[in-house]
């Protein structure tokens, strides 16, 4: 079976999924979304898998990392014997060596310190005779006759480091082993790679490069399996004429499978079920199936025009409408059985075709205007005629109800004049229509949209004309209420007084017709209005903030160009910072009790160690024969003294050190 392309959903802008495609080359799934992060080859012979430089993603490599000696088992506290075993080169061919073999070579090493210098004076070396000082230089490691530890083929100095190791060919740590390209384990909870079994992770993995599999199957049994790529690519690597049918199919158990595809013989997408599988391949045998929508869209072939098929909103259950066998004829109608069977017939053989009455449809439609032909449009026995408008439509007479005439709607009349005159009501008398009252509306120049409610009770309205008034106890509310900041009540007659008393900070002033509330200027004694300069403050909303740079500059000028004992403070406006410089001139400080030792001054150092010390070689020796005695006594021989060159803490516990380091070397091999 040939290789395959994984697939991904394809969105629209609006986030709804429009199709499936295949991964693109150099797509991926990031570390986020659980996948790995970045493209991942099958690699090259040797190389291993493992985390790259920038820490996101899994690469194939060679072995490049040193034994992780800190992870190694600490061996610090054990006594070595002679028998301990440690790695070791020989002529680029590893292996290892016993203690005894060491202390075997070391032995029989001899060197002479050249050129070498003890201050006796400020040193003290115990169990050494006067036969044992020779000249005056000191013992480096490049004297011993093995300066350097090789694991594998690497070669370490003594008191270096070394970040590769190369030359490994078999390197066992706790359950890893590492034997040429293959990393295995004894513990089926640890990776394991390069075996038969292939790669195994018990626990999470997280891939951050691309990844290619070139197996038969690729399985997911994850609960839930996140895609963040917008298109999945089916069939990627088709060339020439397709062949096949596509798509995605959902496993059914018991009943056929179901798919979501593309047919490629019909040329058409489709949607059915079969006995197909994932694995099937060519024309599959797909019987249709139903796709449940909220509505479709049928588009004009090369265009963005559309007709769409939606279910009404007032539907309460199935509906089915089986369409007719044919396409009809020219000016045919489309008819239904009432049992949701639809055929195309021609309108005078339509049911109800050649109405003679009215009354013959019980909801007649009309395809013009209707003409009474000179008529009256009257009920009989005393019958109302009702003008009922669908929806929000109007009754209108005597124009279009825009431009002029009469609409009726739900209760409100709209009178509208087409001629250029105000609209008017006339009320008549009831003796022979005598006299008239005329309800007019005001011009178009009093700009007026006013509502008139009528009283609740029987009574006269007065006009502006009339000489009668109405008094202040007529009114429904002959006084207006009140409440202050506290939710206290209260009210002022209409033709009654209405005072504003001032406060903290408020000044009311009356003249004529006009009352003035003013503002009085805040002080430390009075509430009232206070400015702010722009300099110190900023006002945004009626939010005031101090301003951050006058702050900033008021601090900077208390401790700008101040000295202080030994500290220079200096303030860097355009940063915004205070420097502080403390005197590093170590002869300003008062060194009586203690304090620094200098490169000219005379100082006494008390239990001190000097690491790497030298003294010039033309310096003479000031010991006493009383000071050289010291190291009367000492029976080591010059190749036994050698041996310590280098050493700067207990060998027991170094050797220990060196040891736990190997272990780790090995632990970063088999972990990459």
């Amino acid at each position: 079976m040939s290789s395959k392309t994984p697939i991904r959903t394809v969105f629209n802008d609006s986030g709804t999924a429009t199709g499936l495609a295949e991964f693109q080359t150099g797509e991926f799934i990031p570390l986020s979304h659980g996948g790995i992060g970045a493209a991942l080859s099958i690699g090259s012979a040797g190389q291993v898998l493992k985390v790259n430089t920038g820490g996101s993603a899994l690469e194939f490599g060679f072995v490049e990392a040193i034994v992780n000696i800190d992870n190694a088992t600490d061996k610090t506290s054990a006594t070595l014997v002679a028998g301990d075993q440690i790695l070791l080169s020989d002529g680029g061919t590893e292996g290892r060596v016993t203690l005894s073999q060491l202390d075997t070579l070391f032995s029989a090493t001899s060197k002479t310190l050249t050129g070498k210098t003890i201050a006796a004076g400020s040193n003290t070396i115990s169990g050494l005779t006067n036969s044992n000082l020779s000249g005056s230089a000191g013992i480096t490691n490049a004297n011993l006759a093995n300066s350097a530890v090789t694991v594998g083929t690497t070669s370490i100095s003594l008191g270096a480091s070394a970040t590769t190791i190369a030359g490994v060919s078999d390197l066992t740590a706790g359950s890893i082993n590492i034997a040429g390209n293959v990393i295995k384990s004894t513990d089926s909870t640890v990776v394991e790679i390069g075996a038969g079994d292939g790669l195994s992770v018990a626990g999470n993995l997280t891939v951050a490069g691309n990844m290619t599999v070139t197996g038969t199957t690729t399985t997911l049994s994850s609960t839930n399996t996140v895609v963040s790529d917008k298109l999945y690519e089916l069939g990627n690597g088709t060339s020439g004429t397709p062949s096949g049918d596509a798509g995605i199919v959902i496993e059914r158990g018991s009943s056929d499978n179901a798919i979501i595809g593309f047919d490629e013989s019909a040329d058409e997408f489709i949607v059915g079920t079969g006995s197909f599988t994932g694995a099937s391949s060519g024309n599959l045998t797909i019987t249709r199936g139903t796709i449940a929508t909220g509505g479709n869209k049928i588009y004009k072939a090369g265009t963005d025009h559309a007709v769409s098929l939606v279910a009404s909103s007032s539907l309460a259950g199935n509906v089915t409408l089986t369409l007719p066998v044919n396409d009809g004829d020219s000016n045919q109608v489309l008819i239904t059985d009432g049992s949701g069977n639809l055929s195309f017939t021609s309108v005078s053989s339509a049911a109800g075709a050649g109405l003679s009455d009215l009354s013959d449809d019980t909801t007649p439609s009309l395809g013009g205007n209707l003409d009474v032909n000179g008529n009256d449009i009257i009920t009989l026995s005393n019958g109302n005629i009702d003008l009922l408008p669908h929806g929000t439509g109007k009754v209108i007479m005597d124009g279009d109800g825009s431009t002029g005439g009469i609409s009726v709607s739900d209760g409100l009349i709209d009178m509208r004049s087409g001629t250029g005159a105000v609209s008017k009501i006339k009320f008549y008398c009831e003796v022979n229509n005598a006299h008239a009252q005329t309800l007019q509306a005001q011009p178009h120049s009093a700009g007026s949209s006013a509502v008139l409610t009528l009283p609740v009770a029987t009574g006269t309205l007065i006009g502006t004309g009339d000489t009668g008034s109405v008094s202040n106890t007529m009114l429904a509310n002959s006084s207006f209420a009140f409440t202050d900041e506290s939710s206290t009540a209260g009210a002022v007659s209409l033709g009654g007084n209405l005072e504003f008393l001032a406060g903290e900070g408020i000044n009311t002033t009356a003249s004529g017709d006009t009352l003035t509330i003013a503002g009085e200027d805040a002080s430390t004694s009075n509430k009232g209005i206070a400015s702010f300069t722009s300099t110190d403050f900023s006002v945004s909303s009626g939010a005031v903030s101090l301003v951050a740079e006058r702050i900033q500059d008021i601090v900077g000028a208390m401790v700008g160009s101040n000295t202080e004992t030994r500290i220079t403070v200096t303030y860097d406006d355009s940063a915004a910072t205070l420097n502080f410089v403390v005197d590093n001139d170590l002869s300003n400080y008062d060194n009586t009790s203690s304090g620094f030792a200098t490169k000219t001054g005379t100082e006494t150092l008390t239990n001190k160690t000097i690491n790497s010390p030298k003294i010039n070689e033309d310096v003479a020796v000031t010991a006493t024969a009383t000071e050289i005695n010291l190291l009367d006594g000492v029976t080591s021989t010059t190749a036994e003294l050698n041996h310590t060159d280098g050493v700067t803490s207990n060998i027991q516990t170094q050797l220990d050190t060196k040891s736990s380091k190997a272990q780790s070397i090995a632990f970063s091999l088999a972990l990459g």
